[in-house]
């Protein structure tokens, strides 16, 4: 499978698509941020 590999965790393809195409201003923005925030901090 596609995607990507981080300590702990794993985001897809599909994801790292809608995470880069993500405007800053947009609230999944955010959303995002905190949730790659979480996977690295549990790492």
């Amino acid at each position: 499978p596609e995607g990507v590999r981080l300590v702990a965790g794993y985001i897809c393809a599909d994801c790292l698509i809608q995470i880069s195409c993500t405007d800053v201003e947009d609230p999944k923005y955010a959303f995002y941020v905190a949730k790659l925030k979480e996977l690295w901090q549990a790492g």
